[in-house]
């Protein structure tokens, strides 16, 4: 075994957030935010989605977090981790941490954690990360026992964890919210504890909940038994519920909210003008997306699917809708997760759209007339309702065929999106960990539900698990590019942009930070009232 020093970044990290020498004020430090959403659960093994994730980073935390300076993944719970030779088992040492309530964090809550999760009949919309781990899959499609899975507690602070092969992003799996712990004494006796504030309502991170009044309000205080509780400088973080982006501009601009924008809740799209000399941004491992759902006709044709891909300007869009200095998408792999720079097809080509759709119309023996009037799907926020009615308008534009728009809430967006019942849709994918393989490894398997395309290629996947066996990483990424060339060559989906994060916020407030995936963390956030 090979020590894994991942403890020296941290003293890098203390000097710069300057947690050691803070000096709070008399006031309470209370951050005051804005979900246009209501977070579907605070499970952290149930979660699925950006607003969930969100609170879950201030609740709780797992074996490795994100930095501000790298967004790499180093020590959190753990003190330090061994990596074997061959790269496929990694023991985890636990520092002594603790739970909200005081009592001590252990290797048992994160091992039954993750079984529980691993378990045939749990809901955990984000299993597939697990699946990295030996025999995880089969666990979970009840084809092993559980006494197969590669994970074991050796002790109260040690956690062995075997890979079916090696997988260089591992680490970068730990810090994201379903490898999180929650408290198994807890779940054992109550197993509604996460519906509201209550006595079993237990985390391990920088802060905790106080108060929940379901669809108006969050308060969160400092968490006085987090590990690293001492760098933390906020009491208090407010989070209210209103789903009026216009109203949430007001009351930024009122003073009542300390940041505004990207996952919290979105700038309306008239003001964006406005405010896009101020705006913070970011580029991040998110884009959005055009998924079709290759299994409704008549994105059953390849040759369809690339007619509406060739007939999109992306430039048009990020100019005159999002605003943001957005990147076209005329790849799959945001800029922060790719290794090249190379365009794998242009941006809007009326000639390659009317030849597709030509050949496209003749495989499906029809005429132009015959083309059905197809729906597209996409969510209710922020700039979606513009985004989708100008595709509407370029895809009539270039290929003379009508689009009808289907606007939807977030429940029943998801619940389509699960349940592949759609022709196509407008849908964004955010990176769960700093490496292309996330976005990538979506399409590998039509049963993963995150392949909302139901797409599949035997040649893919096999270039998928040659990288993993990669001996450098340029014959890795070099596979991985080709990979993503056959995803862009059959088009089960293709991108319109890759996502800037981008949020306002007041002159005196210091010390947040996003990660490349588009995590927004406040550990080490303060007031700065020189600045005020």
């Amino acid at each position: 075994m090979k020590k894994f020093l991942l403890l020296l970044a941290l003293p890098s990290l203390l000097v710069l957030t300057g947690c050691a020498t803070f000096r709070p004020g008399t006031h309470k430090n209370r951050l005051r935010i804005n979900f246009v959403h209501d977070p579907p659960t605070l499970d952290p093994r149930k979660s699925g989605d950006a607003y969930s994730s969100n609170i879950q980073y201030m609740l709780y935390e797992g074996l490795t977090y994100f930095t501000p300076d790298s967004s790499q993944a180093v020590p959190g719970i753990a003190e330090h981790i061994d990596i074997s030779t061959d790269k496929c088992t990694y023991t985890f040492y636990l520092k002594e941490t603790h739970w909200s309530d005081g009592s001590e964090v252990t290797a048992y809550d994160f091992v039954d954690t993750w079984k529980e999760i691993l378990s045939p009949n749990f809901p955990s919309p984000d299993v597939h990360l697990f699946y990295v781990i030996k025999n995880a899959e089969m666990v979970k499609k009840g084809k092993k026992g559980m006494e197969a899975l590669g994970v074991k507690a050796l002790d109260e602070r040690t956690i062995e964890v075997r890979l079916s092969k090696p997988t260089p992003y591992f680490l970068e799996l730990t810090a994201f919210p379903c490898y999180f712990p929650v408290k198994r004494e807890t779940v054992e006796d109550n197993p509604q504890w996460a519906e509201t504030v209550n006595k079993d309502f237990i985390t391990n991170g920088p802060f905790r909940l106080v108060k929940w009044r379901h669809g108006h309000e969050y308060l969160l205080e400092k968490n006085p038994h987090y590990w690293n509780a001492r760098c933390v400088q906020l009491d208090e973080i407010d989070i209210s519920l209103v789903d009026c982006e216009t109203t949430a501009l007001q009351m930024f601009q009122n003073n009542e909210l300390d940041i505004l924008g990207s996952s919290l809740s979105e700038l309306p799209f008239d003001s964006i003008p406005t405010f896009k000399e101020t705006l913070e941004k970011h580029s991040i491992a998110a884009s959005t997306f055009c998924f079709f759902n290759v299994r409704e006709y008549p994105f059953t044709n390849e040759n369809i699917r690339k007619a509406f891909m060739y007939a999109t300007n992306r430039q048009q869009i990020v100019e005159n809708i999002t605003q943001l200095e957005e990147s076209p998408a005329t790849n799959i792999l945001a800029p922060v997760l790719r290794r090249t720079i190379e365009a794998h097809f242009s941006d809007q080509n009326h000639q390659l759209a009317s030849e597709h759709f030509k050949m496209g119309l003749e495989e499906l023996g029809i005429t132009k007339e015959q083309f059905p009037i197809t729906t597209l799907n996409y969510f209710i926020s922020g700039i979606n309702r513009q985004l989708a009615q100008e595709l509407q308008y370029q895809w009539k534009s270039v290929l003379g065929i009508d689009v009808r728009l289907d606007a939807l809430n977030i429940k029943v967006f998801v619940s389509k999106l699960s349940k592949r019942d759609f022709e196509f849709t407008l849908c964004p994918a955010i990176a769960q960990y700093n490496d292309p393989m996330n976005i990538l490894e979506r399409f590998k398997r039509p049963a993963n539900p995150k392949n909302y395309s139901g797409w599949k290629n035997a040649r893919y996947s096999e270039l998928l698990n040659k990288s993993t066996y990669a001996s450098s990483d340029e014959e890795r990424f070099n596979l991985l590019g080709e990979a993503e060339a056959i995803l862009v060559d059959e088009c089960p989906l293709f991108g319109i942009y890759h996502w800037n994060y981008s949020y306002l916020k007041q002159p005196n407030v210091q010390g947040l930070y996003v990660s490349h995936i588009g995590s927004i963390h406040f550990n080490y956030t303060h007031f700065d009232d020189e600045k005020n």
